[in-house]
């Protein structure tokens, strides 16, 4: 038996692996990983750990590109609050630093952690895909 990382390279390769290797989006509802395994691991890069929102209370939160999110339970819950909503504040936004090594450390764990296992690499949702 192969490992899953090698089934994952083969299924890639079109290599007739000898089945088709799954992800059950385990980072989010671990109990899935539990009940059926799983060939991937996902990686994320770390929020800067320098971050301090303004706005951190109840259900409204702030994330460190400057949108307010209303939560609901545990979702992710959805925009309320943008930092372009004014366009003419583009000038002066400035994206959060993806080059802090500090931002990287758990994934280099992860990967680690899980050598049998086929990485893969994600950064946060950006700026566009939080629009309101």
């Amino acid at each position: 038996m192969i490992s899953r990382k090698e089934l994952v390279k083969k299924a890639i390769e079109f290599r007739n692996p000898e089945r088709v290797p799954y992800n059950f989006d385990s980072n989010r509802t671990p109990e899935i990983e539990e009940k059926y395994g799983d060939d991937f691991e996902w990686v994320f890069a770390s929020c800067d750990p320098d971050f301090c929102p303004r706005v951190a209370t109840g259900s409204l939160k702030e994330n460190e590109f400057g949108v307010i999110y209303q939560t609901y339970g545990k979702t992710f819950g959805e925009p309320k609050e943008h930092p372009l909503a004014d366009s003419g504040k583009i000038d002066t936004y400035r994206l959060p630093d993806f080059t802090k090594p500090a931002r990287f450390l758990d994934m280099e764990r992860i990967v680690r952690e899980n050598p049998d296992k086929y990485i893969l690499g994600m950064f946060p949702h950006l700026l566009f895909q939080q629009m309101l």
